[in-house]
């Protein structure tokens, strides 16, 4: 029993001898709360008015601990330890009970240097324990912790009492020495009544231990492999921090398949770093290897087992785990590097929003940028795959007579875009475009690279109707007027004067005279076969706006869009607002108006950009 079971007292003193205990890189930081610490003396409170026998023992469960030269590795009992620190430290410098032994430095902390600092420079004084002790005073998260618990542990003493005796030696631990074990092995499979680990924490345990004695093997330098550790560290909890950002992760969730995606063994909820592992595992998911370091065919589960043996990318074994280390590393610094990059962040956007489920993959743009000479050369590329999927070509051979069949059919304004799903792809590539424009540093929200919560919208609507879609009945005289406006200055003269004609010989003689339902919505089958269906009379409107004015005219759309282009709760498109508010209009209005010449020069404009930004123009 005495060589499992330690006192607190023991714990710190004697079971040292001349060693310290360490906390590793690979460990979380300290996350005790004030709830934890009342909780652990109330429990000790109890037991000491229950137990009056001191041969009676209260067990703090275990710590498990790996030695290395002259410091003792706790791979697991982190939190309890450190917690017994911080007791002892209010014990001896705020009580000064001259029991408590000496401690100072016995605790290390290679996770975080400054954390460690703070254990040993300010919390073991009597300045810190006599003056008020205040977790707002933190500068990093675990020092907020440490003092939140302190100042528990102060509180707490301040109502109640508790020997030292009982702290010292019927506070007990059980101690799991493990000697010639692999802690990376220990720290991923260790049960002590905790919470499972995540799969952050097993690809940090095993990163930091397996690369740090990889590279320093020849060396044989604990200072030079703990420093490596540390620096490792540091980097990965950078890492973890820039994918905590939510639009990093909202943007880069759409590179993974959805099988991938809700893995609940990586939870990047709460370790966003997640996100980064699992999308390299699609790039090298077919270089896994099995526990004898075979390479295996094929993979298509992603789970811990990917990162268990490293990845042997140079045909040398020895740096197996530093060699993936340093992969992970390079592809976290290049994605960063596509999401701050103005074009590239936009194209990469527009492909994977629209096309994952089309064959658009981060493994296919991978190895367009590793096939790229030049930034210049992969955002050229990513160009020709927007073409390529917008066209659906099977086939480089008919791409020149596909281009030409886009653009008559965008800019042919009989041709029927509201129920095509390629609306949904242009709009959208219009606000790309608007955004790339030279000077503009802006950029096209994460959720909008396709459509959002919104609908397709007709810039002039049909006849205006109630809240039940039932159109309303009105004079000749409306309709009348709602059809001389929309054919106003049309573009082709002498087609157009032949529908209106057509259109108007429906209605009845009397100007005053009711247009039946029927009739109306004859007229506006007609329409939309004629015009309205154009791309040049459609735009993408948040949903909540457009269907509060249902199908006003067209000038109370644009009063209303305007408006609610300048509130911050509600997202209008670039492209839309410029659209009601004519931008691209080849004449000045004194008025805003919509017809047939609006609807054309609206499509020519789309067609025109788009052939412009993709390079169609010479095709």
């Amino acid at each position: 029993m005495s060589n499992l079971i330690y006192s607190v007292k023991e714990i710190f003193t004697d079971y040292l001898n001349d060693n310290n205990f360490n906390i590793p890189e690979y460990q979380r930081g300290y996350k005790w709360t004030k709830e934890d610490a009342k909780n652990l003396l109330d429990d000790l409170e109890k037991f000491e008015a229950a137990n009056k026998d001191s041969n009676s023992f209260y067990c703090l469960q275990n710590i498990t601990i790996v030695p290395e030269k002259n410091i003792l590795n706790v791979v697991d009992g982190q939190q309890r330890l450190t917690t017994l620190y911080i007791l002892l430290s209010y014990l001896k410098y705020g009580i000064e009970k001259n029991e408590i032994p000496e401690f100072k430095g016995k605790l290390e902390y290679s996770i975080r240097k400054t954390t460690g600092d703070f254990l040993k420079t300010d919390l073991i004084t009597n300045n810190f324990w006599n003056n008020e002790v205040d977790p707002s005073k933190s500068k990093y998260r675990d020092e907020y912790y440490i003092r939140e618990v302190a100042k528990a542990i102060k509180d707490w003493f301040a109502l109640h009492s508790l020997s030292t005796n009982t702290i010292l030696n019927r506070l007990k631990l059980i101690v799991n020495k493990l000697d010639g074990k692999a802690e990376e092995t220990i720290f991923a499979n260790i049960n002590g009544g905790k919470v499972p680990l995540d799969g952050a924490d097993l690809v940090r345990a095993i990163l930091m231990t397996k690369s740090a004695k990889e590279k320093f093997a020849e060396f044989k330098s604990i200072e030079k492999t703990n420093e490596f550790r540390v620096r490792m560290g540091m980097e990965l909890d950078e890492i973890n921090r820039w994918w905590s950002n939510k639009d990093v992760k909202t943007y880069f969730e759409q590179f993974l398949p959805n099988s991938t995606e809700n893995d609940t063994n990586f939870n990047q909820d709460n370790f966003p770093i997640n996100l980064l592992y699992k999308l390299f595992y699609e790039i090298y998911k077919n270089q896994i290897k099995d526990e004898k370091g075979k390479t295996l065919e094929t993979q298509t589960a992603f789970s811990f087992k990917f990162f268990e043996y490293g990845t042997n990318f140079d045909d040398n074994s020895k740096n197996d785990y530093y060699e993936m280390y340093q992969k992970i590393l390079s592809l976290h610094l290049t994605l960063k590097d596509w999401y701050n990059h103005q074009q590239i962040y936009h194209l990469l956007g527009y492909l994977v929003f629209n096309f994952k489920e089309n064959g658009v993959s981060l493994k296919l743009i991978w190895e367009i940028w590793n096939n790229s000479s030049t930034k210049q050369k992969f955002i050229q590329s990513l160009k020709n795959l927007i073409t390529e999927k917008l066209l659906n070509l099977s086939d480089q051979k008919n791409k020149n007579q596909e281009i030409d069949n886009l653009k008559k059919q965008i800019t042919s304004i009989d041709s029927d875009w509201y129920d095509s799903n390629l609306t949904e792809k242009l709009l959208p590539l219009m606000d790309v475009i608007h955004y790339l424009e030279p000077k503009r540093t802006e950029r096209l929200r994460v959720d909008y690279f396709r459509l959002a919560d919104e609908d397709k919208e007709h810039i002039m609507c049909q006849h205006p109707r109630n809240d039940k879609n039932e159109i309303i009945t009105r004079s000749k005289s409306e309709v009348e007027k709602y059809l001389d406006s929309l054919f106003k200055n049309g573009s082709d003269e002498k087609k157009d004067t032949e529908k209106l004609d057509e259109l108007k010989k429906l209605l009845p003689i009397n100007n005053n005279d009711e247009v039946s339902i029927e009739i109306q919505e004859e007229i506006d089958k007609e329409l939309h076969k004629y015009c309205l269906n154009s791309i040049g009379n459609i735009v993408l409107l948040n949903n909540s706006v457009n269907r509060s004015y249902s199908n006003a005219l067209y000038n109370e759309k644009v009063t209303r869009i305007v408006s609610e282009f300048f509130n911050p709760k509600v997202y209008i498109r670039p492209f839309t607002a410029s659209v009601f508010l004519q931008k691209d209009s080849k004449t000045i209005k004194d008025n805003w108006h919509w017809g047939i010449k609006e609807i054309q020069e609206n499509a020519n404009n789309i067609s025109k950009k788009i052939s412009e930004f993709l390079g169609w123009e010479n095709k």
